[in-house]
Order: structure tokens, then sequence, then C-alpha cells
């Protein structure tokens, strides 16, 4: 699915009149294309690891694209210029809201007043997203035991990609693949900057993220004696505005 979304951007350049040229299988070491990538004003690719090497390599400014935030992940790409998640400029502060009420808007649930558990997500241990974090499972660890002294009933949930061990935590292990039955078990989720707490904020469950650059800062707590339901139309107008389909 990635490279149909590849094709229809290169479509959409050359249709305004830009050159775009194809690197499919380029060796990023060759002195050839090392001496190339400052001459160009823009590169794109896939996945944000791709991206830094290019900018360490000189390139000016760097398009990455990457799975979107809300809905189908696969239907969705998101588009945001040198970073990834909230470190990404998506030039998005002051679009409409004609994208999010097509598309996002209505089916938006209430914020929750009820559920069983706090729902910690974990994460991949070596994804980008966690670059501020300077020990994500010592993070992990501290977070539960500081909610289990609150006396709240910890529910973890292993990221489906991450294979290592998060350590020991005292807490119970949820075996459900489906994500959406424990959200809908809990009152609130937990996560240093997962994307889940897109899908728990626009499902109308609170989230605590710990990222400056987690997507959902500006509808999260970062503090877990204190849960937040703040209005989401100017959150949900800008995410909109992060993703896009092939048309």
């Amino acid at each position: 699915p990635q490279q149909d979304y590849v094709i229809r951007l290169k479509q959409a350049v050359r249709a305004d009149g830009h050159e775009a040229l194809d690197f499919p299988n380029v060796l990023e070491s060759d002195p050839a294309f090392l001496a190339f990538v400052n001459t160009l004003d823009i590169i794109v690719v896939w996945g944000v690891a791709k991206a830094k090497r290019l900018k360490d390599m000189g390139a000016k400014h760097v398009l990455i694209m990457e799975r979107g935030y809300l809905g189908d992940r696969n239907a969705w790409v998101s588009l945001g210029w040198d970073d990834l998640n909230g470190q990404a400029n998506f030039y998005n502060k002051y679009v409409a809201a004609d994208r999010w009420d097509k598309y996002w808007r209505y089916q938006m649930k209430p914020w929750k007043t009820d559920g069983d558990n706090v729902l910690i997500c974990g994460q991949v241990i070596t994804d980008q997203s966690l670059s501020d974090c300077d020990d994500y499972k010592t993070w992990l660890r501290d977070t539960c035991n500081i909610l289990i002294s609150r006396g709240e009933n910890v529910v973890f949930r292993r990221h489906p990609l991450e294979t290592e061990d998060y350590g020991i935590l005292d807490v119970y292990v949820s075996q459900d693949k489906d994500i959406y039955a424990d959200l809908n078990r809990c009152k609130a989720m937990v996560a240093w900057s997962s994307t889940t707490s897109v899908v728990a904020a626009y499902n109308g469950i609170p989230s605590f993220v710990f990222s400056k650059y987690a997507m959902t800062n500006e509808v999260s707590s970062n503090d877990l004696s204190k849960i937040v339901t703040p209005d989401r139309e100017d959150w949900g107008r800008k995410l909109a505005y992060t993703q896009w389909n092939l048309d």
C-alpha cells in the first residue's frame, strides 16, 4: 500500500509543474548520491529513520510519509516535514475545519465517565517516538507503581510488534488481541507518546501522555493525579490536516 501513495504523490507533484525524480534502490553510501542530496529541494521518504539519515547527509527538507493517526491507518498516510509526530511540521495551525467536519467530527465519541481500570499501552522500545524518554523500562515500572499506590487497577498492553521483555511489571497483562476491547473497559489510558492515545482521545477515553511530542498533548494530561477532558474541536481540526487518503 505504501507504493500506491508514493506514486500518487509523485503524480501530483508533476501535475503541479515540478520535476520529480525516482530513487527506488539507491545506495545511501554511494558518493554520487551523497553529492546529489544537497542539490535537491525536497526528498520524500517513508519512515523517519531514513529521513534522519538524509538530513545528516545534508538534505534541505524531507517530507516523511508514515501511517495516519485516525481511522484505517492503512488507508491514510501522514505527511510531515523533517521529523515524526509532534516533532514534524504539518503546517496545519490555521487550517479550515472542512476535513474534520467531512471525515471525523461527527463520529467522535463523548468523554467517558466510567471504566474499571487504567490501561497502559506499551511501545516498541527502539521506536523513534521514544527518543525523548531517557529510560523507557524505568518509566513504565515507575508509572505502574504510582498508579497502584493510588489504588488503581492497572492493565498493561504489550505492543504487538515488540518481542523484548519490558521488565518486571507487577500488573495484569492483557491478552486481548483487540485494542478496542481493552480501551472500552478502561477509564483512562497511559502512554509515553503512542498513537493509541489519538485513538483513545477520539473515542472519548481520557489519556495521559508524557512526551512533549505526543500527538495528543493538547487533549491529554501529563499528571497522573489529574484526568482532563478538554474540548477537542481545535485538536481535531488540525489533526485532520496531518493525514491524507489517495484522493
